[in-house]
């Protein structure tokens, strides 16, 4: 109350945000309604990857009369999620100790001896066709696996 008698008595004695509020409310919008949320200060978009940008285009428009191809963006959330689970797993597979000074088997239920990913953890998020194998996807702008790249190949 007292920052609303304050208002009134001045608006530009309370902060923007609430002389935005009482504004609103004093125009006659709902109190649910006269909150104003403020700009972000985060870049928009930034861990998000248009779907344009995995469809390929002709003339300016969507490929094929204007439908996106599902297994398109299917594919690419097959490998968003491959490269997530390398990155949450990562530590698990390396070989933190190369001399073998200490023992700590903690390649087994994640790796092989040999530091490779079982095939169930790849299996898991994989790509149904080999042929995926050699086309190029789209790095989300997260991922630095690529360096200055924008797509790379599984």
């Amino acid at each position: 109350e007292e920052m609303y008698n304050a208002w009134l008595a001045d608006p530009k004695s309370v902060h923007v945000s609430w002389d935005s509020f009482f504004r609103s409310s004093s125009a006659g919008a709902l109190p649910g309604q006269a909150y104003q949320p403020p700009p972000s200060l985060a870049e928009p978009g930034r861990n998000q990857v248009p779907l344009t940008s995995l469809v390929p285009h002709f003339g300016g428009g969507v490929a094929m009369g204007g439908q996106i191809n599902e297994k398109v963006i299917d594919d690419h959330l097959a490998v968003q999620a491959i490269i997530r689970s390398y990155q949450a797993r990562g530590h698990l597979v390396a070989e933190l100790d190369p001399l073998g000074i200490t023992y700590a088997d903690l390649h087994s239920k994640y790796s092989d001896r040999q530091g490779n990913p079982h095939q169930i953890v790849l299996r898991q998020h994989m790509l149904p066709d080999e042929a995926d194998m050699d086309r190029s996807f789209k790095l989300p702008s997260t991922t630095f696996i690529g360096g200055k790249e924008k797509a790379l190949p599984l």
